[in-house]
């Protein structure tokens, strides 16, 4: 199963983007997002092996988020 997680854009251009995912900073292609000229930092995107797939809105990502961590907490007790 592929997993895409959402991150926070520190910093990007056209080409790649440094993003926040989980208090870790990572470097992203952009090259897959439509319009990767109107991202900015702040906004948020949906990252899959290396890449920005598309922009989230801030809310539902940052729900997406937690919930993603939340269960992988309760993976750890088990």
């Amino acid at each position: 199963m592929c997993v895409g997680v959402p991150a926070e854009i520190e910093s990007c251009d056209e080409i790649s983007a440094i993003v926040k995912i989980g208090g870790m900073k990572r470097e992203i292609s952009m090259l897959f997002i439509d319009n990767p000229e109107d991202v900015k930092a702040e906004d948020w995107v949906l990252v899959h092996a290396g890449y920005a797939m598309c922009r989230l809105d801030p809310t539902y990502a940052k729900q997406t988020l937690e919930a993603m961590i939340e269960v992988a907490m309760l993976e750890d007790i088990h």
